[in-house]
């Protein structure tokens, strides 16, 4: 009798651990509404066409520079001296990578 019993205990324990790991699929409306709500979209920007490549990528690595050092830096070149970034992205034809001091901001400005 305690053989039976362990055998419909690991029947209930295998059909549980199975529909576990079961997921619900969405059908196409649910699937449709999840796609229009502005909370299920993704946190990454779509690029705008006019963007300078590496941009942002730059921008917060400036941001991170602050938060662990507690001090802005003084330049994006000051930041590849002191081993923070390995190199400076390349900007774009005739134009370099430039960091206001006063907002940390990075913009893009002739040669």
């Amino acid at each position: 009798m305690r053989s039976n019993q362990l055998v419909v205990l690991a029947g209930v324990l295998a059909f549980g651990l199975v529909m576990a790991g079961c997921s619900k699929k969405k059908d196409a409306s649910t699937a449709a509404n999840s796609a229009a709500d502005p909370a299920n979209q993704a946190t990454t920007p779509v690029p705008v066409a006019n963007e300078v490549p590496y941009m942002r990528d730059l921008q917060l690595s400036v941001d991170a520079y602050q938060k662990i050092y507690k001090r802005k830096p003084a330049s994006v070149e000051q930041m590849v001296q002191e081993g923070f970034l390995a190199s400076l992205p390349p900007a774009p034809a005739g134009k370099r990578f430039t960091l206001d001091p006063a907002t940390t901001r990075v913009s893009v400005v002739p040669q």
